[in-house]
């Protein structure tokens, strides 16, 4: 009876190493898309109808290598929070250090998808697209000036 009344005593806390192996295989997922999208991206030629075309490519295809590299990182940074055996405060500072390359990596994968609307995409869905990230994300110019 008075251990169940320590246990519910017990502060909760957050259980990095649990919420760890989720993020792990999040970001693995993330980096096979984004080797799957630099893979397509290569192998498509250069459109001639757009000037932009080579430019926007190379964009593309070195931010989905960065996100790649980033997120396989990240998985590997996770699943070692993922293997402690102790909830330690190491395991919160790499799990810190895997969220923030995990983050950028997120951030590089929507910049190569938001190149490759530019490259493929006929210029109404690009324009579409700008319109709903300004939207979904935004600048606090464009707040301060919206009328």
């Amino acid at each position: 009876m008075a251990e169940s009344k320590t246990e519910s005593t017990r502060k909760s806390h957050y259980d990095v190493r649990s919420a760890s192996q989720t993020y792990s295989n999040i970001a693995a997922v993330l980096a096979g898309f984004a080797f799957a999208a630099v893979v397509l991206v290569v192998q498509i030629p250069t459109l001639l109808n757009n000037a932009n075309a080579p430019i926007l490519r190379d964009r593309a295809t070195i931010a989905l290598l960065i996100a790649f590299f980033g997120c396989v990182a990240a998985a590997f940074t996770f699943g070692v929070v993922a293997g402690e055996e102790k909830l330690a405060l190491r395991s919160h500072a790499i799990a810190l250090c895997g969220g923030t390359g995990f983050s950028l990596s997120s951030g590089y994968i929507f910049w190569g998808l938001a190149s490759l609307i530019k490259l493929f995409l006929s210029p109404s869905i690009a324009e579409l697209s700008r319109w709903i990230s300004s939207v979904s994300f935004p600048s606090p110019h464009s707040i301060l000036s919206f009328q």
